[in-house]
């Protein structure tokens, strides 16, 4: 597969005005804060010719070491910025990108995920964006990939969520793939954890871990989703899981954004516990969570348009408005400099 060098604008379904799938106001795209939330302002110019007001993101990645550079998987391609979200050019069209992953070992290497023509793809660049092959197509029509991961501890090792539920594994770094897992639930996030080993988020039944790296996968949630946990009155049983975020400096502390609130574990899923936050019974429904690589205490998520911040693990929260009524989709906090917060906005894929 070539590159598309020209930005497909029909791909971009939605108006940044109002998103008429939910009634949501305000442009799409990227926000950044400098200061640790207190204020966010748009980072979505593309070659200073057009914006990214009106595309969902459905995904945004550091380069591993740099976090000048930044990735973003949505409808109408993937994009990279060189200078922190300051500007933005199109790698790639013609496919509708879902997510992305970068192999840590070799920066240029870079694997999207998503559907073209009503098919699930999964191409690769070896140099960085300038050419792409296309490495995959699910034969069943409308199971898009959804997610994938490159194994931190073997780079030729990759872990990909579709949307009917299977995971596909490949050995060989793409070239030949193998049916690994069918979690029969559309998959949304496939992640390794601190521990090393992967993760995967799925939308109804919540979160799965596999501790022998790729075939059987535990499901760390059943409690949360069958309502036999009750932490309080007002919780009742998720049905939808959102967003998924490690505590990097912890080992076994890991958070779900929920459409019942924000969950955490301390110990690798075995329990949960419920993370009271000042907002109605009505509007617990959490769309993404964060926390700082630096700092175990400062957590950040976001409910409806209001961003929630914790500097003490969760026991209070600051909240502040955003300037944007869509959903946050992603919470992205530099390592470098924790101060600098990107949040990707959109529609839920």
């Amino acid at each position: 597969m070539k590159k598309n060098l020209i930005l497909v604008l029909s791909l971009v379904f939605v108006a940044a005005s109002c998103n008429w799938l939910t009634g949501a106001s305000g442009a799409m795209g990227v926000l950044r804060s400098e200061d640790s939330g207190g204020n966010f302002s748009p980072r979505n110019s593309i070659d200073n010719k057009t914006n990214l007001n009106s595309v969902s993101v459905n995904d945004l990645v550091f380069e591993p070491g740099n976090s000048q550079n930044l990735y973003l998987a949505s409808a109408a391609g993937a994009f990279k910025s060189t200078d922190a979200g300051q500007s933005w050019k199109i790698l790639l069209t013609n496919i509708l990108v879902a997510d992305l992953s970068i192999d840590a070992q070799d920066t240029s290497t870079i694997y999207v995920v998503g559907s073209s023509d009503n098919h699930g793809k999964i191409v690769k660049t070896t140099d960085g964006g300038g050419s792409w092959k296309d490495i995959y197509t699910e034969p069943t029509t409308g199971d898009s990939v959804m997610s994938i991961a490159v194994d931190p501890t073997n780079h030729m090792h990759l872990l990909a969520g579709l949307k009917a539920g299977e995971i596909i594994q490949s050995l060989d770094a793409g070239t030949t793939w193998q049916v690994a897992a069918d979690l029969h639930d559309q998959v949304s996030r496939v992640r390794y954890g601190v521990n090393k080993r992967p993760y995967v988020l799925a939308y109804n039944y919540g979160l799965y871990e596999s501790k022998d790296g790729s075939s059987n996968f535990t499901n760390l949630t059943g409690t949360l989703t069958n309502g036999l946990v009750n932490f309080n009155s007002n919780f009742s049983a998720v049905s939808n899981f959102l967003d998924l975020a490690f505590d990097v400096k912890q080992t076994g502390v890991l958070y779900l954004a929920t459409d019942v609130g924000l969950l955490r574990t301390i110990n690798d899923g075995a329990e949960w516990s419920y993370m009271s936050m000042p907002v109605r019974n009505s509007v617990l429904r959490t769309s993404a969570i964060g926390v700082n690589p630096k700092d175990s205490n400062n957590l950040y998520a976001v409910v409806g348009s209001t961003l929630f911040k914790s500097i003490n693990g969760g026991v209070t929260w600051e909240t502040k408005p955003l300037p944007s009524g869509q959903e946050v989709r992603q919470i992205l906090i530099d390592a470098s400099s924790p101060n600098v917060i990107y949040l990707g906005l959109g529609v839920r894929k």
